[in-house]
């Protein structure tokens, strides 16, 4: 058996190997919902049998305020707006850690396909940023601009959420609270740390506890969207308790003692994967020339992704504080500038700074894979997006040039002592707080007698 497949690594296996699984619905050990200024904190622990699903899910629901009737998660992020940041324990090491885990997964959801959000995203992780044509009225032959698609037709000019979708605390006639119509979301285990695409973790051969962290979001604002001129705006949402669980996906492999035999034969494993290291930064209306060391030094990095925010950012708005934004466009439609190179080793990254959108955007693409986006949304260029609304927000307004990122796979090896030095010029940047840039760099884990280790490659 153990010339047969390698459980670490998530690949095609023998059609000959037998193959069971088993469930969990496991509940929180630790469990605090935090309040409306502070972030709240879930811990699971997870049972050491078999080999742990890369695609187990976490499952999760919120209690909307009776102030809300028309609640709605970002659809750039889906019930991800939740997780503040998220950590992958093995005994008091850390495997996995991705802070800011929502903005980083924002980035991440542009990846997927418009036809897997409307058909299937928006049901199971409430994500649903799917585009289509928007028609002139009394023309079906040409199409003048680009909005949101859900699945429902638009009333006139008007779009709302699909009715599983609505969260609804408002109180009726007869004294009945509707919460129970909010939905219950998933997360995929392998979403909130990447490095499980490729690798499994192989429970029943470690000796030490294995648990998952969760730093939940602030209560107010952060988590949900409200409808524009209907809710109210700060909107204090709760974590619905009974809602709340790790349904843990095990594997068996072999019958009889063979997955036995195969541990006893493979006792000293190690296989290498990716973690991310967040730089912040805060920039002002008056920053127009950044240069931040964002370190890494003497680490084997394979790309940085850098996106700008506006962490004031509100409910009452279509994708909340998750927009990732792009340089502002005046009254004249002119887009601000940006210059952009990436420094260590001793060399930059181009030979010249890049300026062009089309240019970084084809770099990002060559780094993260293909968005599916438009371009109005990425750089704020053009005039595509339509007017008509999606619960009572505009769309061109609360859309456009909030989709922009910037990746790059670095070339050079391993960095320097130096650090990375990220180089920025900016221009019209107002509405940017904050500046994220998240490091892809490579880890050892060693597993030996059911003890892991890790160190940095």
């Amino acid at each position: 058996m153990s010339e047969q497949m390698n459980f670490l690594k998530l690949s095609t296996i023998p059609l000959n190997t037998e193959q069971s699984l088993e469930t969990d619905l496991l509940e929180p050990v630790v469990f605090n919902d935090g309040s409306a200024t502070t972030t709240g904190f879930v811990r699971f622990t997870l049972q050491r049998k078999g080999i742990l699903h890369s695609h187990s899910k976490l499952l999760l629901a919120l209690k909307p305020p009776t102030t809300v009737s028309n609640g709605f998660f970002p659809p750039s992020v889906g019930i991800g707006a939740v997780i503040e940041s998220a950590r992958l324990m093995c005994g008091n090491q850390v495997i996995n850690e991705i802070s800011s885990w929502g903005n980083f997964h924002s980035v991440k959801s542009m990846m997927i396909s418009n036809e897997n959000n409307v058909e299937r995203e928006q049901y199971t992780t409430g994500r649903g940023m799917s585009h289509q044509f928007i028609y002139t009225a009394g023309d079906d032959s040409q199409s003048s601009n680009v909005g949101f698609e859900n699945g429902r037709e638009y009333t006139g000019t008007a779009l709302n959420q699909q009715p599983f979708a609505r969260m609804n605390g408002v109180v009726d006639a007869s004294g009945y609270l509707n919460s129970s119509e909010s939905p219950t979301y998933s997360i995929d285990l392998s979403d909130l740390f990447p490095f499980l695409k490729v690798h499994q973790l192989p429970l029943a051969m470690i000796n030490q506890d294995i648990s998952i962290e969760l730093t939940l979001t602030q209560q107010e604002e952060n988590r949900a969207c409200v409808k524009n001129g209907v809710d109210a705006a700060k909107a204090v949402y709760t974590i619905d308790r009974n809602e709340l669980k790790f349904c843990a996906d095990y594997i068996f492999w072999g019958d009889g003692d063979d997955f036995q035999k195969y541990m006893e034969q493979n006792r000293s494993q190690t296989f290498s994967f990716v973690d991310h290291r967040l730089t912040t930064t805060s920039i002002a209306s008056t920053d127009t020339s950044v240069i931040r060391n964002i370190g890494m030094a003497n680490r084997m990095v394979n790309r940085i992704v850098t996106t700008f925010q506006n962490d004031a950012g509100t409910d009452v708005s279509i994708l909340n504080k998750y927009g990732n934004l792009a340089m502002n466009k005046d009254g004249n439609s002119v887009v601000g500038g940006i210059e952009y190179n990436i420094r260590y080793n001793d060399r930059f990254e181009y030979s010249s700074n890049v300026t062009n959108p089309a240019q970084l955007f084809t770099l990002s693409q060559q780094a993260e894979g293909v968005p599916s986006i438009v371009r109005e949304e990425y750089s704020n260029e053009g005039d595509l997006l339509t007017t008509n609304t999606y619960e009572g927000s505009i769309q061109n307004a609360d859309l456009g040039g909030q989709f922009f990122f910037v990746s790059t796979r670095l070339s050079a090896g391993r960095v320097g002592e130096r650090g990375i030095e990220l180089h920025l010029t900016l221009d019209s940047q107002a509405d940017v707080t904050t500046m994220r840039t998240w490091s892809e760099y490579l880890r050892i884990g060693v597993l030996e007698d059911g003890i892991f280790s890790f160190y940095n490659a």
